[in-house]
């Protein structure tokens, strides 16, 4: 995909940001495109959302040529060991789990057995489709210039309104 148009735009010594802005304005895309086709992986170890505000606010809007890939990523995660590590244990055991807060009658005798987390981005010339869901299951006892994105970068989907990030991503092929 290529396109000149205005965006908002800031560099530094280790990347070039390109922030795109969706038709509300409450939503925009940055592009964290490192300066060194190899530098991917130095640039995710020192970013911060400090350094991702700072960069946001030393932006400047221009007129900026960018060729962008098309992109359709999907992921799915496995979340029960990251829950675990967390400190999420006694959910996860049949022994200890109490959710009867949440059971008619009160019962004791749910935990979850599973947990997993699935994302979906779509970029192409029409805009950005994005969707994630997670998912637990439940078990009961007994039971100005050319920007190329030519090489390896980083992105994000952002709540311009609350400064979230929502969708976190990396591309590592831009082919």
């Amino acid at each position: 995909m290529f396109a000149t148009t205005t965006l908002n735009v800031a560099s530094d010594d280790d990347l070039s940001m390109v922030e795109l802005d969706y038709a509300d304005r409450h939503l925009s895309m940055l592009l964290l495109i490192p300066q060194s086709p190899g530098g991917l992986e130095a640039v995710e170890a020192n970013l911060t959302s400090a350094h991702v505000d700072e960069l946001l606010a030393n932006a400047v809007s221009e007129e900026t040529a960018l060729q962008l890939p098309r992109l359709e990523l999907r992921a799915e995660l496995p979340l029960e060991a990251l829950l675990r590590k967390l400190g999420v244990t006694s959910a996860f055991d049949p022994a200890t789990a109490d959710f009867s807060g949440m059971l008619a009658g009160g019962g004791k005798d749910l935990y979850l057995s599973r947990a997993r987390h699935q994302a979906f981005v779509q970029v192409d010339e029409h805009g950005t489709k994005a969707a994630a869901a997670t998912a637990v299951v439940g078990s009961r006892h007994a039971a100005g210039s050319l920007i190329a994105v030519d090489h390896p970068f980083a992105f994000a989907i952002r709540d311009k309104t609350t400064g979230a990030m929502l969708f976190l991503g990396r591309i590592v092929d831009p082919r």
